[in-house]
């Protein structure tokens, strides 16, 4: 099933096992509804009315690379799956950067000529980095499709203020410049270019705010986590992060229609500390490579990431049960959200992130996306978004470029 066009926000597709008497799903035995089951889950950008990622990059055009020897960095860490590569010059490094811009809804404290935010931790000493609780969220759309109907895919991205592409061993010959955009989410490709389209809008990790700042310190302060299977709809938190009975120190707190993010970002399933004593939640037990051969640490061999968690989803209930017989002992399972779609991934895993002792929450972060007023494109509006409509004629007055009574036709000789 392709549409020509963007269809807006569909209902999810369900299946339904029986039609009356007659059932739908077989086995391979030819046994109705024995040992069968199905999943319906989105990968790429969703349908949508509205384009939030609608800013591009001029003069950008990067791939995307896993971490591995000779590559950058040259082997997966916290928050770090690969980078954003074949940046060739100074010029699209500030391009891109500037592109970016602010993360966290404050320009006050943008850095640099290119007037942006890094979305990084960086400590007084400087001895090391992390992603910092606003990281950045962009759209890659490949340059070139055989498909046409390809699906573009989100990244979670964050800037380095420490390390430079210089740091490590070029490949291909290439020189690259600036410091390293991090790439938390897997790659998709890392053969494709990709144009890159950035958001005005604000990505948010939600956590607990102990100094009530709304602004996460990454050495103090847990962060939410969350376990869901990959399928469903149900998302359980260690927290209640419901606007309505939260506590005040949830940062940000969630609420109905809110739009949230599940990214496979190599999140640590244990606290570590650094060399400078920093502990930090969840800064040990991540993926140290990309895949498992020893099958006492994965049986079945498969990656240790998900390529395709890059979708965002939308907040249909949330809400808090009566605790359950493992509520205390094994999992936290009262704080539940139930968003639009099927989860495209499953995070089951119970660990110990806030390092308590006790493997009884999960290890993936949520990162709330919030939509800013400008920079995006409406799908469907007057004048196709082209034009401003006269209301007294009933016609459109087109933008330089555009024609006919819906500003759909292109001309040239117009611009």
């Amino acid at each position: 099933l392709t549409f020509t066009g963007n269809p807006g926000a569909l209902k999810e597709l369900e299946l339904d096992y029986y039609d009356g008497g007659r059932p739908t799903l077989f086995n391979k035995w030819g046994y109705a509804g024995v040992n069968v089951s199905s999943m319906v889950y989105t990968k790429g950008v969703p349908g949508a009315e509205v384009d939030y990622f609608a800013t591009k990059c001029e003069g950008v055009k990067v791939k995307t690379k896993f971490a591995g020897d000779m590559q950058v960095p040259y082997k997966p860490s916290v928050n770090i799956w690969g980078a954003i590569r074949d940046i060739d010059s100074d010029d699209e490094y500030s391009q891109l950067a500037r592109c970016l811009g602010d993360s966290d809804g404050s320009a006050a404290n943008n850095v640099d000529t290119t007037d942006w935010d890094y979305g990084s931790y960086l400590p007084a000493d400087r001895s090391y980095e992390k992603m910092g609780g606003n990281p950045h969220i962009v759209k890659l759309v490949p340059t070139t499709m055989t498909d046409y109907y390809a699906p573009a895919y989100y990244h979670l991205v964050w800037g380095s203020q420490l390390e430079t592409y210089n740091n490590y061993t070029t490949y291909e010959g290439n020189g690259e410049y600036g410091k390293v955009f991090w790439l938390a989410s897997p790659p998709v490709s890392e053969t494709d270019e990709y144009h890159v389209y950035a958001t005005d809008g604000v990505a948010e990790i939600v956590f607990y705010d102990t100094d009530e700042d709304h602004d996460l310190d990454v050495v103090g302060e847990p962060r939410v986590t969350a376990t869901f299977s990959q399928g469903s709809k149900v998302i359980y938190t260690s927290y209640d992060t419901a606007c309505e009975s939260a506590s005040s120190f949830i940062h940000p707190c969630l609420d109905k229609g809110d739009m949230i993010f599940l990214f496979d970002a190599n999140w640590g399933r244990l606290s570590s500390s650094e060399a400078n004593g920093d502990t930090i939640f969840g800064n040990g037990g991540e993926h140290k490579v990309l895949t498992d051969f020893d099958v006492s640490n994965n049986a079945w061999k498969f990656n240790n990431y998900e390529s395709f968690t890059n979708t965002y989803y939308t907040i249909d209930k949330i809400y808090k049960e009566d605790p359950t017989a493992k509520t205390f002992s094994v999992a936290e399972d009262r704080f539940r959200i139930v968003v639009d779609k099927g989860i495209n991934w499953g995070a089951t895993n119970y660990t110990d992130p806030d390092g308590d002792g006790l493997s009884n929450t999960g290890y993936v972060q949520i990162i709330k996306f919030s939509p800013a007023t400008t920079g995006n494109y409406k799908f469907v509006s007057e004048c196709s978004n082209r034009g401003v409509c006269d209301s007294d004629s009933g016609m459109c007055d087109c933008n330089a470029g555009w024609e006919g009574g819906a500003c759909t036709v292109q001309n040239a000789l117009a611009m």
